[in-house]
């Protein structure tokens, strides 16, 4: 089974064939990313990758509690309002008008298989027979309104497939931001490749080294056109085709999207990729869910020529050569 729990300590590792991806309830409840790269043993936790420091100037979770700065934590899927002034993954606007949310851990599912998603290209494994799908689910602490995030491995490729999904039981809310996945990593020493072009000549590379502030990649088009494609990638600066680190994203989606690579004032890297906020905003009445698209992520550090083989080999096999089998 690619997916191991260990409810003592709250942690979720999820293993593909040659990598591993781990987080893990926090002190606030919310859920923080521990590590994604190449394969790890499951251990009950990995206290020597979520040290933290204790910077001034820096909001933290209370006064006694002043080591958990969430401007300094690697999250999992991020808010504003809290204390992290990094890009938020999702942003909900409450009857009162707050936008702050305080949704806590409530549980986990963990089934065989995996569901499509209605109206919304995506992959799927009907049988149950070739994935693993696990949901962690929050609840918003003051309103009846409950955040499901989505994972999902399947058994012969190395990629996590994420999205996350907001059902409403109690007033009205307006969901403001609601982008796919977030990846919050260590350093910053990464370039950033992109395919960009228009009309007649789609698809150039283009590759810069991460700066401080924010390198974004996005369309307003309401689809994600010939100018810009919704997938880039984070490579080490000496990785090639042959050898080397490299994160791949790509959001299944052909509507409007963004992605954004963030570097912060310590030096750490924050993707998210989703639906574009620009001219979003989902009302979401009692009884009604909403669920965003789907990411693809994918890790290899044995250069570009596998990041291509491990995300075409999944295409072909989830997702393209299946969405007319019914």
């Amino acid at each position: 089974m690619p997916v191991f729990i260990n409810e003592e300590t709250k942690l979720f590792h999820l293993q593909t064939k040659n990598t591993s991806y781990i987080f893990q309830i926090l002190a606030n409840e919310a859920a923080g990313q521990v590590y994604y790269g190449a394969k790890v043993p499951v251990k009950p936790s990995y206290s020597n990758l979520m040290t933290m420091e204790e910077h001034d100037c820096t909001n933290t979770l209370s006064e006694e509690n002043t080591s958990f700065q969430l401007e300094l934590v690697k999250q999992e899927y991020a808010t504003q309002g809290k204390g992290d002034f990094r890009e938020a993954a999702y942003v909900i606007q409450y009857p009162d008008g707050s936008r702050t949310s305080e949704f806590e851990y409530q549980g986990y599912q963990v089934e065989e298989g995996k569901k499509r998603l209605p109206g919304l290209p995506s992959s799927f494994d009907d049988e149950g027979t070739d994935a693993t799908s696990l949901t962690v689910t929050f609840k918003d602490r003051l309103y009846d309104l409950t955040m499901n995030l989505h994972y999902t491995v399947f058994n012969d490729d190395d990629v996590i497939v994420r999205s996350a999904s907001f059902e409403n039981k109690g007033d009205t809310v307006m969901i403001d931001r609601a982008l796919s996945a977030q990846l919050d990593l260590p350093d910053d020493n990464y370039d950033l490749l992109q395919f960009s072009g228009t009309w007649a000549r789609e698809r150039h590379l283009y590759r810069n080294h991460l700066r401080p502030g924010t390198q974004s990649v996005a369309s307003r088009r309401i689809n994600s056109s010939h100018h810009e494609n919704p997938a880039i990638i984070l490579a080490r600066p000496n990785t090639d085709n042959n050898q080397g680190e490299a994160f791949g994203f790509n959001l299944v989606y052909s509507g409007s999207f963004l992605d954004t690579v963030e570097v912060d004032q310590f030096n750490t890297t924050r993707v998210v990729t989703g639906i574009h906020p620009d001219d979003f905003s989902w009302q979401l009445e009692a009884g009604q869910s909403f669920q965003t698209p789907e990411a693809v992520l994918s890790y290899t550090n044995a250069g570009m020529n596998a990041l291509s083989q491990q995300m075409g080999r999944f295409y072909r096999d989830h997702l393209i050569n299946r969405l007319y089998d019914k």
